[in-house]
């Protein structure tokens, strides 16, 4: 199962298209809050199931802060992660993401990849699609789950 993690597109919904026109075989995506109406618009026209929270900038939004997806018997957290404070520390995180039942958590909100295990929870930063922090390029992620493998990937755009 191929899945494309995504953060932070603030209204940038060319850099979304162009993402999934040139995407192949995505089977799931998942958005990390921060742009939520502009990612489900111009996810439309590519039919693709998706699990979304939204983010501190998502005034309005219907979806929660936090949520706990399960995919192929594994569950992840899924956060944009201002809540967490993940721009300082992230044990926080580890510690809800733990808490819930979670081997992985995804998060958003710095605009910076991230990937590191954390008190036995691995951490998952994608970046933005609309602009990285701090010398970080625009990015995503891709994770593939197998029946008993899995694997993560950092794209830049």
């Amino acid at each position: 199962m191929k899945i494309y993690v995504l953060s932070d597109c603030h209204e940038d919904d060319t850099t979304l298209h162009v993402l999934f026109q040139k995407a192949g075989k995505v089977d799931f995506v998942i958005f990390l809050g921060d742009g939520i109406a502009t990612f489900k618009q111009a996810l439309l026209p590519y039919h693709l199931p998706y699990a979304a929270v939204k983010g501190n900038n998502d005034r309005g939004a219907q979806e929660p802060f936090d949520k706990v997806l399960t995919l192929q018997g594994r569950r992840f957290f899924l956060t944009h992660g201002h809540q967490y404070n993940v721009g300082a520390e992230k044990n926080a995180l580890a510690a809800k993401a733990k808490e819930v039942g979670c081997e992985m958590a995804f998060f958003g909100h710095t605009h910076m990849p991230f990937y590191k295990e954390v008190d036995g929870i691995m951490l998952i930063n994608p970046g933005s699609t609309f602009y990285g922090r701090r010398g970080s390029k625009k990015s995503y992620g891709v994770l593939c789950l197998e029946e008993e493998d899995m694997s993560f990937q950092f794209c830049t755009l």
